[in-house]
């Protein structure tokens, strides 16, 4: 389950930057999910420790987190915190949640030599859509 929560908060984190996030992005991110989480003691260095040290650079979650209740609790309150803040405008998290998904199980048989064609073809759509055309 926390895998899940891991790679949920890194795809995330991407998506909402629209690269690697920047430690500028990441700061941005983890004020928004702590403002978000007011109710719990979560606070922005721990939003940063877990997206940067688990999420975005795979170290494990205790280590990233501190003791072993926070690393247990924490990804569930961020992750599901980002779900919802960061959700596509009118959109439900579980829809969210399910694109990620479909997301992952696409990676997971892709051939990482497209990679550079998707990223050309996201630019290329970026760039139509700016312009007010229809994406083809």
């Amino acid at each position: 389950m926390l895998g899940l929560f891991l790679v949920t908060a890194a795809y995330i984190a991407v998506d909402v930057s629209g690269r690697s996030p920047t430690d500028s992005d990441l700061r941005k991110i983890t004020r928004a999910v702590a403002q978000h989480e007011n109710s719990t003691p979560l606070t922005e260095v721990d939003v940063r420790e877990y997206l940067s040290g688990a999420g975005l650079d795979f170290r494990p979650p205790a280590g990233a987190l501190g003791d072993d209740t926070e690393a247990a609790v924490g990804p569930a309150l961020i992750t599901g915190g980002m779900l919802f803040i960061f959700r596509p405008r009118l959109g439900k998290w579980w829809d969210y949640l399910d694109q990620i998904e479909r997301a992952y199980e696409a990676a997971e048989t892709t051939d990482l030599s497209v990679l550079p064609a998707l990223q050309v073809r996201a630019r290329m759509l970026e760039e139509v859509e700016s312009a007010g055309g229809e994406p083809g």
